[in-house]
């Protein structure tokens, strides 16, 4: 395997390990911080990089598509935010508490906390569950042709949101 080759699997690798870490930061501070980290990585020992190679190897997106991502991910922790305090709690000892991971499974189908606490003041724990754990349809498909819950079918989860607006 040639030199060029090896650094390229070497940045891909590298690149899918740390994905998640520079998506997850936000502020331009952070951003700033984690790009001077990646230059510092990348183009010292023992890694190397030699520009060229990132530059026919590197897969580069354009500036509507990066804005997309990031206006994305500024909704979805805006959405997470929503829930802080109320279905989420970095407090561990929070029986209540759901995963940050099902917060932003939430975020991502656009279902912030206020959304959730409308939907259950007009439909009551039957919308609720109805728009939680059940195919979302449309006019172009029915039920029988989507199968997978919007946000989840997991009967515990359920049962802390169900019982969260209940009690409130």
């Amino acid at each position: 395997m040639s030199r060029t080759a090896l650094c390229s699997l070497q940045l891909t690798s590298w690149v899918m390990f740390m994905k998640p870490c520079f998506l997850t930061s936000l502020t331009l501070m952070t951003f700033l911080e984690d790009v001077k980290a990646l230059r510092k990585i990348l183009f010292t020992a023992p890694l190397q990089v030699p520009k060229d190679t990132l530059v026919s190897h590197g897969k580069c997106t354009s500036p509507n598509n990066a804005f997309d991502q990031a206006t994305f991910l500024e909704r979805r922790q805006d959405t997470t935010h929503s829930y802080d305090g109320k279905l989420y709690s970095t407090d561990q000892g929070w029986k209540e508490s759901l995963s940050i991971s099902m917060i932003q499974k939430m975020a991502n189908a656009e279902l912030s906390y206020h959304t959730l606490q409308a939907l259950y003041d007009k439909y009551g724990l039957n919308g609720l569950y109805g728009v939680l754990a059940l195919a979302p349809t449309t006019n172009s498909t029915c039920r029988a042709e989507s199968v997978s819950p919007r946000v989840t079918a997991n009967k515990r989860i359920l049962s802390v949101i169900l019982q969260h607006f209940e009690k409130s």
